[in-house]
């Protein structure tokens, strides 16, 4: 009867254990599943098409956890659902809309956002954007864009929001099983410790580590689509049966790369070795970038040789000549403004990775070019690198030019526009008012942001963003803004703006160019009285499309008719000027 007893407790120490066990690993079998949620979007005025990113957040509107982008085209009056999915939030407190690539021209109306079935955000008070003018009609958000960028909040905290919870039945049992199998042996051998041989001992202890390490990979298989970590997309698993019916005659062969990339703790591994990395190496280096951990300067990888091979100088030098020639017989200035890029600045920062003669010959290959050519080139190399030891001409995180270094490159520009048009002048930085920030201002919509081009190149790597972005730079705003006016153009594959501003001379320019025109715009459009800039990449043409300039804005360059027409190119934007250029349609 005594015997028996201690077997009964045996198996509830044993029990008790499992439960706990349960506990303590119940992130091993369960996992937040998919939450979606729902926006209707009506384009009241003209076809269109619409970016909607729903960015939801459990900490503030804009420390975003989760982010998912859609696109579609609008039709007028005819809504269109945008449908968004997240997975891994356990508790949804914010939420805010980002809409791109919207006409301001346009009214647009979407109904309150709806997560799962019957989550609705439908307090229409609580939607709030200084981006747009906002009113309520008929139960609808109807909002008029002022620019193409457009930031719409949900400006209440959501209450009580939270993702299903899933759970994994086949882990479940597997956890319980050995949990009471092992808690069982365990009690056992507790009990039975003090008439158990020295060598039962150690076979005990090391079959329970093999058998926990042996599970452990196991317990929590990764079903992500992308590694948050890596940045890329993991393996998939292929079953035996596919979705179409077929059978899959490779079943299995996967499976390894298929495991590598999914068992449980594999991304703390993966980021103990990147640690690991970084702390051993003093340059850190991806597919795209390099990245100086002790000076902090990072540059995207290009071999200088391909970016402007010897072969094309001449064919690039007849393409300028030949725009030159085509604004000449309609009475237009041409300037070609080639803005270098921040490696060709600051290569020396790393040199031992960079080859100095490839950069001497690529930088003589541009000149070369402007002396072929028979057209107004601007190249202000020379500029940029000798004024870099006063200022950061660049930004070290990031390839774009400050506002420093635009107004560079602006003040060499206008030094060859001035000889043909003396009537204008540069305008002096008296008329700026000047801020400093760590925060990285570039592309087009010029917004404050935390690095992130670094943080999306270095991703696997860990670390205090703060302490990288090291540097307080220089940024330029105009303090005229009463007489200063911006129109954005967006309509099918233009992408710009039109700038007016009454106290300038009474010059009409055209501008076209890539991202680094983004920054020239803080000071560009003061000069001249109107000024309509075209955004060449902005992603609407094809790479192989969008820099047939003829082809596409021929008739809006003659129907604009402006007196000047300035081209602002990168270094790395010439590979891609060729006889395309001068397509016609």
């Amino acid at each position: 009867m005594k015997e028996k007893l201690v077997i009964k407790k045996r198996y509830v120490v044993s029990l008790i254990i499992t439960i706990f066990v349960l506990f303590v690993t119940r992130s091993f079998y369960t996992s937040e599943g998919i939450i979606q949620a729902k926006v209707n979007l009506t384009n009241l005025t003209q076809e269109s098409f619409a970016n909607i990113t729903l960015a939801v957040s459990n900490v503030s509107h804009y420390k975003e956890v989760k982010r998912y982008s859609e696109r579609h085209k609008l039709e007028i009056n005819k809504p269109c659902i945008y449908n968004f999915k997240y997975n891994d939030i356990k508790n949804i407190k914010f939420a805010r809309l980002v809409f791109a690539n919207l006409d301001t021209n346009n009214i647009y109306e979407f109904s309150p956002i709806v997560f799962g079935k019957n989550y609705k955000l439908k307090d229409l008070k609580a939607y709030t954007s200084t981006d747009a003018n906002i009113s309520i009609v008929d139960g609808k958000v109807r909002f008029t864009p002022k620019k193409p960028v457009c930031i719409i909040l949900y400006d209440k905290e959501l209450q009580g929001l939270h993702s299903p919870i899933n759970v994994d039945f086949y882990t479940l049992i597997i956890i319980l099983v050995l949990s009471f199998l092992i808690s069982l042996k365990i009690a056992n051998y507790i009990a039975d410790f003090k008439d158990i041989k020295n060598q039962s001992r150690i076979e005990i202890f090391f079959l329970l580590a093999f058998f926990v390490f042996l599970f452990l990979p196991m317990s929590h298989i990764d079903d992500s689509d992308k590694s948050k970590t890596e940045n890329r997309f993991l393996a998939k698993f292929k079953p035996l049966i596919t979705k179409e019916g077929t059978i899959n005659y490779t079943f299995g062969k996967d499976y390894e790369a298929y495991f590598n990339d999914r068992f449980y703790l594999r991304d703390c591994l993966f980021n103990t070795y990147m640690n690991y990395i970084y702390i051993c190496k003093s340059v850190i280096e991806t597919p795209k970038v390099l990245f100086d951990k002790h000076s902090n300067y990072m540059f995207v990888k290009r071999n200088p040789d391909l970016k402007l091979r010897k072969s094309q100088v001449n064919t690039l030098a007849q393409v300028f000549t030949n725009f030159n020639k085509f604004c000449l017989e309609n009475n237009i200035k041409l300037y070609i403004l080639i803005v270098p890029d921040s490696t060709d600045i600051y290569y020396s920062k790393l040199e031992s990775y960079f080859n100095k003669k490839s950069y001497s010959n690529y930088i003589d290959r541009v000149k070369e070019v402007r002396k072929k050519a028979q057209a107004n080139i601007i190249f202000p190399y020379e500029e940029l690198r000798d004024t870099t030891v006063n200022g950061y001409t660049y930004f070290k995180a990031d390839p774009h030019w400050t506002d420093f270094g635009a107004y560079i490159g602006y003040k060499a520009l206008m030094r060859q526009i001035i000889k043909d048009f003396p009537e204008t002048h540069i305008v002096p930085l008296d008329d700026y008012k000047l801020t400093f920030s760590n925060k990285i201002r570039s592309e087009i919509a010029r917004l404050y942001r935390d690095g992130w081009f670094l943080e999306s190149q270095l991703k696997p790597y860990t670390w205090n963003i703060n302490n990288i972005l090291d540097v307080e730079y220089k940024y330029y705003d105009h303090k005229d803004n009463q007489n200063f006016t911006v129109q954005y153009i967006n309509s099918s594959y233009r992408v710009g703006r039109n700038y007016s501003y009454n106290e300038a001379p009474d010059i009409k320019v055209l501008s076209m160019g890539t991202s680094m025109h983004e920054n020239l715009n803080g000071f560009l459009p003061y000069s001249f009285k109107n000024l309509k800039y075209y955004r060449l990449n902005s992603g609407k043409l094809s790479n192989l499309e969008q820099y047939k300039v003829i082809k596409y804005y021929k008739k809006d360059i003659l129907d604009y008719n402006p007196q000047i027409l300035i081209l602002c190119l990168t270094m790395d934007n010439l590979d891609n000027i060729n006889n395309s250029f001068m397509e016609e349609k």
